[in-house]
């Protein structure tokens, strides 16, 4: 993934470019998968996809909503430790 700017003279916009280097059919089909969820999705806590298609040499790619934030690795790297920790008897004892 990558962070990407598109500023054609007209609008400015952040965004991601979510590109599959190597992909085989398996891959593949979940990519364009994981395109078509993201294309009917509308919270505010997901990225919205902006575009996709394919680059000249046939690798698929996606164009989503930069949010600017934590990885999600991260974030969920936080979140599970600060589970364990609160749920944890020796953790929790003060």
């Amino acid at each position: 993934m990558y962070e990407v700017e598109r500023d054609d003279g007209q609008f400015v916009q952040r965004a991601v470019l979510k590109v599959i280097a190597h992909a085989d059919a398996g891959t593949w089909q979940a990519f364009h998968n994981e395109r078509q969820i993201l294309a009917h999705l509308d919270h505010p806590g997901i990225a919205r996809l902006i575009d996709g298609s394919l680059l000249e040499g046939g690798t698929p790619f996606m164009v989503m909503e930069y949010i600017d934030g934590a990885p999600i690795d991260t974030w969920s790297s936080y979140a599970l430790a600060r589970r364990w920790c609160t749920s944890s008897p020796v953790m929790s004892a003060r």
